[in-house]
């Protein structure tokens, strides 16, 4: 019937209608997201061609791509035969320019793979009364600090401390143990870039196992009865709560730049060792913006002042660490010179023992090298710390991985190895060997 007939026309209108609003939405979707990308042993003029593609999906302040490896002021002060490999996150530009490159791709869809993570996340278990649960997966500020509490309350001669506040006036925490009368000091800092997630997790697993192997490992004995060690999860308090917020990609700390809407320092381009060279941004919307003098970064101030501190109670800091990710990299100085540090022989030395235990103990394979072979770097904690050592000595680690977002599988192995590392380190200081 002709009734039946306009039923079923108006039926068919309507999936049209559902049809094309649906096709609408999808085509609305594409070029939305991000992916990411890697290029292996290109030449310096094909990373900066990189460097400077467009990019208003990744959300970064000057409006470029995301470079993962190396960093977009990096690229610029590549040498000319620079080789080498190439991390970048982009939207539909750059997936035009990549067309003439090979290249693999490591996130097909970043901001999915993102959404997968936080749905992950929501889900893991940590319970305070079972610390192995806390690194199951990876932890927010809350959660680390609860941790932090609970392994001072369960370990003796632990303390929890504030070193200082963040931008955001809010607590630096750290732990501090080994032999507190020992005027022999090491510093750990970890976080200072707010996306490397799995730097503050490695280091609260390596520091717990320290403590629990304290009294039935006596290297682990020797070492704690010989000196006492700061070390801080999360230096970059307030941008590692904006990852976990707002902005999981987020480098910088959260400190508002004078006479500028963006937001941010990078704290790894502010200290007092050849400030202001190469490979630190002038410009506030860049991700490797180098502030407006040494130490104009809140937190690295802090650490500053900290070591004053600690000279000013005549402890001798033997030396320092400072954990990043990613890339199989142990680092030494210096960032901005290929001038040989004081101590680059002996650290190079110290170094290969170091990578050789991680080697032994998971079969990862680190580069020990200094960090000026990769590129040029001025401002560099790593720099600045050595310089204020007895023995010279400060590492940059790159942990393991070839992305900022790992599976929670990787936690423990990270733990593990750097753990190995570590022991060596403090036993080459401390000259227990």
């Amino acid at each position: 019937s002709k009734a039946t007939v306009s039923v079923l026309y108006c039926h068919l209108i309507c999936l049209i209608k559902m049809l094309r609003t649906g096709l609408l939405l999808a085509l609305a979707t594409v070029g939305s997201s991000t992916f990411v990308a890697h290029l292996e042993d290109v030449g310096a003029a094909v990373l900066k061609e990189i460097a400077q593609v467009p990019c208003k999906d990744c959300k970064k302040d000057d409006g470029k791509v995301d470079m993962w490896d190396p960093d977009a002021m990096e690229a610029e002060y590549v040498p000319a035969g620079w080789k080498g490999n190439v991390d970048v996150r982009g939207g539909d530009e750059l997936r035009a320019v990549l067309k003439k490159f090979n290249h693999t791709i490591l996130h097909s869809d970043f901001e999915e793979d993102i959404k997968r993570e936080r749905e992950r996340i929501s889900k893991a278990v940590f319970d305070v009364a079972d610390p192995a649960t806390f690194y199951e997966d990876f932890r927010n500020y809350d959660e680390i600090y609860k941790q932090l509490e609970s392994i001072s309350q369960t370990y003796a001669n632990v303390s929890l401390i504030s070193i200082g506040q963040t931008n955001l006036q809010k607590p630096i925490n750290a732990i501090h143990f080994g032999n507190k009368d020992s005027q022999h000091v090491v510093w750990i800092q970890c976080g200072i870039h707010a996306r490397e997630w799995i730097a503050p997790m490695t280091c609260m697993y390596y520091t717990q196992k320290l403590l629990q192997e304290r009294v039935s490992n006596p290297v682990v004995s020797k070492i704690l009865h010989d000196t006492q060690v700061y070390m801080t999860p999360v230096l970059n308090r307030d941008g590692y709560e904006y990852s976990w917020e707002t902005n999981r990609m987020w480098r910088k700390n959260r400190q508002p730049n004078a006479g500028s809407s963006y937001i941010g320092t990078d704290l790894n381009r502010n200290w007092d060792s050849a400030w202001g060279g190469c490979g630190a941004s002038t410009a506030p919307s860049s991700d490797t913006y180098r502030g407006t003098a040494a130490f104009s970064g809140t937190e690295a101030a802090v650490v500053r002042d900290f070591f004053e501190k600690l000279k000013s109670e005549n402890k001798h800091i033997l030396g320092g660490h400072d954990f990043h990710s990613y890339g199989n990299l142990l680092l030494r100085p210096y960032g901005w010179t290929a001038q040989p540090s004081n101590n680059d022989m002996i650290e190079g030395a110290r170094g290969a023992k170091m990578v050789e235990a991680i080697r032994q103990q998971s079969g990862q394979v680190y580069q020990n090298i200094k960090a000026y072979n990769l590129y040029c770097c001025s401002g560099l904690a790593v720099d600045w710390i050595a310089e204020q050592t007895t023995e010279y000595s400060g590492f940059t680690f790159e942990l393991r991985g070839s992305s900022f977002v790992l599976p929670p599988d990787q936690i423990v192995p990270s733990g593990e190895e750097i753990y190995q590392a570590m022991l060596v380190w403090l036993q080459e200081v401390l000259y227990v060997m």
